[in-house]
This record gives structure tokens, C-alpha cells and sequence, in this order.
């Protein structure tokens, strides 16, 4: 857990860590400030040390993010964003398969975000299971 952090290498070094570490599940949780970039249409994360004016160099993208959760041999990867703009994350998800980027070869999501959203959104859960992955 990580409270407080100022720079953007307070968060990704951890995620990496955790990233190489997990095995079966890996979830990344953040709770903070999100800010989108109209210029580069990007989601950014901020952190203490942020300027609103200089995303790209002070604050953590989502992007980034994405790649050390997609680098991970985690069976199960998660990310949760509680953030504004958090639901801009969706279509930057997934593992760049062209067939679909939000499915495996099982048909189970490969990296999916769970934001709060006010968007319907469908929810996916497997027979037999307790639990359902995702909103």
C-alpha cells in the first residue's frame, strides 16, 4: 500500500515489483486524482509533485500502467482506477490482439478495468462462480 505518493516513481516501481512478483492475481488499485490530457488524449494519474500543467512529465499515464500490468505472467490481472475520467481508461485496455482486446483465447478478459462509472456496463461472470469480474 501506498499512501501519499509525490513522483510517478512512488507508484510504477511498486506496480513493477508487484507486477514481476504476481503469479495468479495481480490487482492494482489506485485512488486519487485523474486528469485528462486534450492534447494527447491521454488519462494521467496525479500524484503529490504533479503540475496540471505538465502531465506527461509529472504525472503517472495510464499507458504506462497498462504495460507493466500486461508485462505480468499473473494468470488474473486487475486494474481498478477510483479516480475522475477513470472510465477513459477502457478503451486502452486489453493485450493489442486485433481479434478483440478485451478477450483471451478462453474468452476471459486478459487485463480489464473496474471504474466507477455511470455508463451501464456489462458484466461477465463464470458458471458456477460466486463472484462476477468486473462492472
Amino acid at each position: 500500500m501506498l499512501i501519499n505518493p509525490q513522483r510517478p516513481g512512488d507508484v510504477t516501481g511498486p506496480v513493477r515489483r508487484a507486477a514481476d512478483e504476481a503469479q495468479d492475481v495481480l490487482v492494482v488499485y489506485f485512488s486519487g486524482h485523474g486528469q485528462r490530457d486534450p492534447r494527447l488524449r491521454g488519462l494521467y494519474l496525479q500524484v503529490g509533485d504533479t503540475d496540471p500543467d505538465d502531465l506527461p512529465a509529472t504525472a503517472i499515464d495510464v499507458q504506462h500502467i497498462r504495460s507493466l500490468i500486461l508485462e505480468s505472467r499473473a494468470r488474473y490481472r486487475i486494474l481498478i482506477l477510483d479516480c475522475c475520467y477513470s472510465g477513459a481508461a477502457l478503451p486502452l485496455m486489453g493485450d493489442g490482439d486485433n481479434e478483440s482486446d478485451l478477450q483471451e483465447a478462453d474468452g476471459w478478459p486478459s487485463c480489464r478495468p473496474v471504474t466507477p462509472t455511470s455508463t451501464p456496463t456489462r458484466s461477465t461472470s463464470r458458471a458456477g462462480s460466486r463472484s462476477s469480474p468486473g462492472r
